[in-house]
């Protein structure tokens, strides 16, 4: 945003952003999967499983907590489009 390379879209502001983008840490299927796969120690399994569950949750209630202090940003009101004339 700051480089110019993109705007926020109507309506978003930056505490929505920074709200789904701490969300982003729920997805925890594709860790599970390699924790499977990692670890044929089953208390390792356990341990790493517990790890992931409890950063999922942290990510889910950080996520809650900015999006549920936040408003949407105000929309610039746009002016009228003039009525077309009927013949």
């Amino acid at each position: 945003m700051r480089l110019g390379w993109g705007r926020l879209p109507s309506g978003v502001g930056w505490r929505q952003l920074t709200g789904v983008a701490a969300t982003a840490g729920i997805g925890f299927t594709v860790s599970l999967f390699i924790t499977a796969l990692a670890f044929t120690d089953p208390a390792l399994a356990a341990d790493a499983k517990v790890g992931i569950f409890a950063g999922s949750l942290a990510s889910a209630l950080l996520g809650v907590a900015i999006l549920a202090g936040s408003r949407p940003a105000p929309v610039p009101a746009q002016e009228p489009e003039p009525a077309m004339e009927t013949l």
